[in-house]
């Protein structure tokens, strides 16, 4: 099995994804817009079908109850800060980012003063037993971007309580690889089999309520207001892709899990 699982994951490295990640912050702000989640939002019944911020935070707060207050948080691939903004606000949270990418990092420092933010490989995590140990380490769509998973969890296992992986997996029995995004999808069956090879004994799972259309309704408005001109290019484009091809032809052929490890 470890074979197999490691086949497909060396078609890109770390640094394509600090690349890709990389960039003006302003256009990344124009595009996921004021809280810069950087994920698919999950339906808040609460709110209208349309409300895609709504959506994105509701994605957040889904994991509250696996979160208890004041405790201290690993938030592994934490992009800009818009899920650490929401932890520090709400659950009183002390908060660690872990991103691959310099400019990612900054603005998290912006947004989020009060964490603290490293800039590293998750694959080559080198924590503190001491001043990093913590309740809970997040990975919110993150994990399918490494390139091997296993390190990543066997790295925060002598260091976190408890993991909440959310995340997509395959529909099929057997995952794939998109190498537009540098991500590779895990069948459900491969993700339990990750979970167990970082030291990690899976405690629950369920299948979320994505708000597919909307998130990507709301990302492609943004990407037309801010290339109203010329067709943007590089990962705006790929984006611009992914939401077109969402709205157009349905969502792909994934599902957003929660797990839940300890």
């Amino acid at each position: 099995m470890e074979e197999k699982l490691h086949s497909e994951s060396v078609a890109w490295n770390s640094g394509e994804v600090a690349s890709f990640y990389s960039g003006e912050t302003a256009g990344w702000r124009e595009v996921l817009g004021p809280g810069m989640h950087d994920h698919f939002g999950t339906i808040d019944p609460a709110k209208s079908i349309d409300d895609a911020e709504a959506h994105f935070s509701f994605a957040i707060r889904q994991l509250y109850p696996w979160i208890p207050i004041r405790s201290k948080v690993i938030d592994v691939g934490c992009g800009w800060g818009g899920p650490a903004r929401m932890l520090v606000d709400e659950r009183k949270c002390s908060v660690h980012g872990i991103t691959i990418s310099e400019v990612q990092a900054q603005e998290f420092s912006a947004r989020v003063p009060e964490a603290r933010v490293s800039v590293a490989d998750a694959q080559k995590l080198a924590l503190d037993p001491n001043r990093d140990a913590a309740d809970v380490a997040i990975m919110l769509e993150s994990l399918t971007h490494m390139p091997r998973p296993d390190l990543v969890l066997r790295g925060l296992r002598p260091h976190v309580g408890r993991l909440l992986i959310r995340d997509h997996v395959a529909r099929g029995e057997v995952g794939f690889t998109n190498p537009d995004w540098n991500m590779r999808f895990p069948s459900r069956v491969e993700i339990r089999e990750q979970i167990k090879e970082g030291g990690f004994r899976l405690k629950h799972e369920e299948a979320l309520e994505i708000a597919w259309e909307t998130s990507a309704g709301y990302w492609l408005e943004n990407i037309r207001r801010a290339f109203p001109v010329f067709t943007p290019e590089g990962k705006f484009k790929t984006l611009q892709r992914l939401c077109e091809s969402i709205i157009h032809r349905g969502p792909p052929e994934v599902e957003i899990m929660l797990f839940v490890a300890e």
